[in-house]
């Protein structure tokens, strides 16, 4: 059964002593499958009127990111695991790596769940950047 969800995620980046940081909100649909959990909600491409479809699928070991539309990726993230992925944008296929340093989810005392992720970005065999992200999905 489809419930409706709100979706929170803080991000940040930090590359070259840079930080980057952004909050999004987003309504969205929360459902269960086994012992799999699922969100799917849209959000719309900077200065486009563009909808990117994303899906985020987790259980206690795992995330797995899935976007679609003219940016579209499929990220996974398990503690421990790297993983390669293509970012594709307009312009071309960036192959990219994700190595997971650190994941978890939180059920909630409520409905919700709130999940956590830290990760390194990489390009061919460099460095590109350090993430984290945290994940709040408050279902209602």
């Amino acid at each position: 059964m489809n419930r409706k969800a709100k979706i929170t995620i803080h991000s940040i980046q930090m590359q070259d002593g840079q930080r980057d940081e952004m909050k999004l909100e987003f309504d969205g649909k929360y459902f269960q499958k086994g012992s799999h959990h699922y969100v799917i909600y849209e959000e719309k491409v900077p200065d486009s009127s563009e909808m990117i479809k994303n899906r985020l699928k987790f259980a206690d070991g795992f995330m797995k990111v899935t976007k679609k539309g003219s940016f579209s990726s499929e990220m996974y993230f398990e503690p421990g695991g790297t993983h390669q992925t293509e970012y594709c944008t307009p312009f071309g296929k960036i192959p990219l790596s994700m190595r997971t340093n650190e994941f978890y989810v939180k059920k909630e005392e409520k409905d919700g769940f709130a999940l956590g992720v830290n990760y390194v970005m990489i390009a061919g065999h460099s460095h590109l950047v350090d993430c984290q992200m945290q994940i709040g999905i408050r279902i209602l």
